[in-house]
């Protein structure tokens, strides 16, 4: 995407003032203590990212928008490495597709349909206008067409990627931008952004579903995984829930920084057929990867589960505590300090 100030000026023509702002990087100094009430985040991604440590990214966020291409038919050169890398990592990621509007709307919707359909990701994909056409009667019909043909062509609904600097200065008022999902682009470390006036009207406003919220001046680049590219990084955040992201788009995104759960031991090794039932359990039964309570917890039995013994570790009939196998670095207390815990019931 072009780079746009906070307000959606372009970088070129920003005023002084704003200048001095983002060489302060005001964004990059608050991003975490903003970060905090968001639960689901993410960035976009192109070829002026550069080579991208995914392994690192997927450290900070759930989704990414990566950019297809851009006016009739070029294709980003990173779009496949950087698909690749959030399949690959396990994260949610849409494409989006740079729109100039003094092209062809037609070209436009073929090449990004052509190039979205092999591999889509489960995000909607995206028309991202900040480029104009002669004049503001040209570029609002020219936007209808596009997202039009493109609808048709994909049958799934378009998210719009906008700025309100760019899009009040360069449409007509419209009834139908607010039937799709606002992307909107508001660089402020403010609670809530500014939005266009289509989805603001005060008779019938439509909030926001993606912010992205900071990106030139952060300085965060490198830290979000970017090897060798732009030194900032766009930020963007989902207006929800992750349950609520889930259920839209069909992931299963989990919080920033919740750790991995352990896997779940391994079936059973095929050996003696005995068959015990668990009971006594308090309320449960520590599975442990050895034969004590030295080795660590694995996994939980309950009462009323019935389990097949491979092994036996100090099973003698005068012994207080007995460890019995019940798969592959498996094990439960059979008996500890004389309770019993696995009752025989098939032999």
């Amino acid at each position: 995407m072009i780079k746009l100030d906070y307000t959606g000026h372009s970088a070129t023509a920003r005023p002084s003032y704003l200048a001095r702002l983002t060489s302060e990087r005001l964004l990059g100094r608050f991003a975490y203590a903003s970060e905090a009430p968001w639960p689901v985040r993410g960035v976009d991604l192109s070829y002026w990212n550069g080579v991208m440590r995914f392994d690192v990214l997927k450290e900070k966020v759930q989704f990414a928008f990566l950019r297809a291409g851009s006016g009739n038919d070029y294709i980003d050169p990173r779009l496949d490495t950087n698909r690749q890398g959030c399949e690959d990592n396990a994260i949610e990621y849409g494409l989006y597709w740079y729109a100039k509007a003094s092209k062809s709307w037609q070209k436009h919707a073929a090449k990004f349909y052509k190039v979205w359909k092999v591999s889509p990701g489960k995000l909607p994909p995206v028309l991202d206008f900040e480029s104009a056409g002669a004049n503001k009667n040209d570029t609002t019909n020219w936007i209808e067409k596009l997202y039009k043909e493109f609808e048709q062509l994909s049958g799934v609904r378009v998210m719009f990627y906008t700025s309100p600097g760019w899009w009040n200065g360069n449409t007509y008022r419209n009834d139908w931008a607010k039937k799709h999902d606002l992307w909107n682009a508001h660089w402020t470390y403010a609670s809530e952004p500014i939005i266009p006036h289509d989805w603001s009207a005060i008779n019938n406003p439509v909030p926001w579903t993606m912010w992205q919220w900071s990106a030139d001046g952060n300085g965060l680049g490198n830290e979000y995984g970017s090897i060798d590219g732009d030194k900032d990084m766009d930020l963007n955040r989902f207006n929800g829930s992750i349950p609520l992201f889930n259920s839209r788009y069909g992931t299963n995104i989990k919080p920033i920084g919740d750790p991995v759960p352990p896997p779940p031991p391994p079936p059973p090794i095929p050996g003696d057929t005995l068959m015990y039932v668990v009971q006594n359990s308090n309320p449960w039964l520590n599975v442990r990867v050895g034969p004590g309570t030295n080795y660590a917890k694995v996994d939980k039995l309950f009462n009323g589960d019935v389990v097949s013994l491979v092994d036996f570790d100090g099973d003698k009939v005068y012994s207080n505590t007995a460890w019995a196998q019940i798969g592959e670095s498996a094990w439960v207390a059979k008996k500890y300090n004389g309770t019993q815990f696995l009752d025989l019931v098939i032999e």
